[in-house]
C-alpha cells in the first residue's frame, strides 16, 4: 500500500505470502515502466527489487532482479535470494495488469 503517488521517494508497505509486513521505498520511479522498490532485510542488509515491465505486442514482458546490499548481503544473497524473487510474483503480476490496462 503506497502513501502517496508512485514517484521516487515515496514510501509505503508490502505484505509478503507469509504475512509480514514491510515497510518500503520506492527509486527510479518511471510509470508504468519500471521502478526500484528497496526494504530493510535481516541485519544490516537491504533488499532492493527492480522492476521492468515493455510493451510486446499485444502484451508485455515484465523482468525483476534483486539485489541485497550491506555489509551482511554477501551471507544472505545466496541463501534468500530465490526465495525473494518467487515472492515477488504476486506483485509483478498486478504491475503487469496495470500497464497492459494503460
Amino acid at each position: 500500500m503506497l502513501a502517496g503517488p508512485l514517484v521516487s521517494g515515496a514510501t509505503g508497505t508490502v505484505e509478503t505470502t507469509a504475512g509480514s509486513k514491510h515497510e518500503v521505498t520506492f527509486a527510479d520511479v518511471e510509470p508504468p515502466r519500471r521502478f526500484t522498490l528497496s526494504m530493510r532485510g535481516p541485519p544490516l542488509t537491504t533488499f532492493n527489487f527492480r522492476c521492468e515491465v515493455a510493451p510486446n505486442g499485444a502484451g508485455s514482458t515484465i523482468a525483476q532482479s534483486v539485489a541485497l546490499s550491506g555489509p551482511l548481503a554477501f551471507l544472505f544473497a545466496p541463501l534468500l535470494g530465490a526465495q525473494l524473487a518467487r515472492n515477488f510474483v504476486p506483485v509483478l503480476d498486478g504491475l503487469a495488469a496495470a500497464a497492459e490496462a494503460a
